[in-house]
């Protein structure tokens, strides 16, 4: 990964100025991952939309996180780079591989039925959990930007965290000496990405590195029960 960005005032010899233009088709065929960090191409702006890619986050450096929206979370944060450096303009370029629907689990209940005719059970919980966005590898930006990211290229239930209801109730018929088992909680998706960085600066995308294989669980708002067939008992 360059630590050396920007341009040189010293002419550069013709074996070099070559390289670059080979870079530069490289880059622009889409082969990002064959690109040295810090390496750019004059006048290629492919990163702001590049092709084939699931979505773009461009963002100035600091920037500001709102939080949860309530009043004071909300916090001015600095994006380092995967190579430690900041620079005041940023674009990631997400390309989503792979999308799993999941429940996130926050509560369990079961209703017993120990007559000899089938009953109504109602499942309900004082038990509430928080789920957010987690990352197996981070990259580097808060929930609330991965929620705009995911909510634009997976899914517009998406949210960056979610707080689950304790008034939220169902209603199931168990049957003669049996059991029903109820999982509350909300649906969410298991997203697989890739995540390329770049700095913009001079009209020209620099690329500096990137994150391969990166896997997230995302919650979404729908929430409510998951019951069960009946188990004797």
């Amino acid at each position: 990964m360059s630590t050396a960005l920007g341009r040189s005032p010293v002419a550069r010899p013709r074996w070099l100025r070559a390289l670059t233009f080979v870079l530069a088709l490289v880059i622009t065929g889409g082969l990002t991952t064959a690109v040295s960090a810090g390496t750019a191409s004059a006048q290629n702006t492919s990163c702001l939309n590049y092709p084939g890619s699931s979505y773009t986050l461009r963002f100035d450096n600091p920037y500001y996180d709102p939080g949860d929206g309530t009043p004071g979370s909300g916090v001015w944060r600095t994006f380092h780079f995967p190579d430690g450096h900041t620079h005041a303009h940023v674009v990631l370029t997400f390309w989503i591989r792979s999308v799993t629907p999941t429940f996130n689990v926050a509560a369990q209940a079961f209703v017993d039925n120990n007559t000899n005719e089938t009953a109504m059970g109602t499942f309900s919980t004082t038990q509430s959990k928080t789920f957010t966005i987690s990352e197996t590898t981070t990259t580097g930006v808060s929930t609330t930007l991965l929620g705009t990211t995911f909510s634009a290229s997976v899914s517009n239930t998406v949210t960056s965290s979610i707080s689950t209801s304790t008034t939220i109730q169902a209603s199931a018929p168990v049957p003669p000496h049996s059991r029903v088992n109820g999982d509350f909680g909300v649906d969410a998706y298991i997203v697989n990405y890739d995540v390329d960085y770049w700095q913009w600066d001079q009209n020209t995308c620099w690329y500096h590195d990137s994150h391969r294989g990166v896997t997230a669980n995302v919650p979404t708002t729908r929430q409510g029960w998951h019951l069960y067939p009946a188990v004797p008992i």
